[in-house]
């Protein structure tokens, strides 16, 4: 069975200004969260660096090592988020 479909609507001012707002507001959360990964993003790098300086101090370890260490930090860090 074939369903009609009628005319559409024709977008009136105030309809139009909802999807406006709708369309800044989706705009503005997308922002937020750009920004939000954005200073993950540099937490996460400033938490591997901070680590790796920390190691580095100690002289039982070899590079591999620290940097297994530095990525196991990492992942637990963000796991326990």
């Amino acid at each position: 069975m074939r369903m009609k479909i009628g005319n559409p609507k024709p977008l009136t001012k105030m309809k139009f200004q909802k999807l406006e707002e709708r369309l800044k507001n989706a705009k503005d959360r997308l922002k937020s969260e750009e920004i939000s990964l954005i200073e993950t993003r540099n937490g996460i790098s400033d938490l591997i660096k901070a680590v790796h300086k920390s190691l580095l101090k100690v002289d039982l370890l070899d590079d591999d090592e620290v940097m297994n260490c530095c990525t196991v930090v990492v992942f637990r860090c963000l796991f326990a988020i």
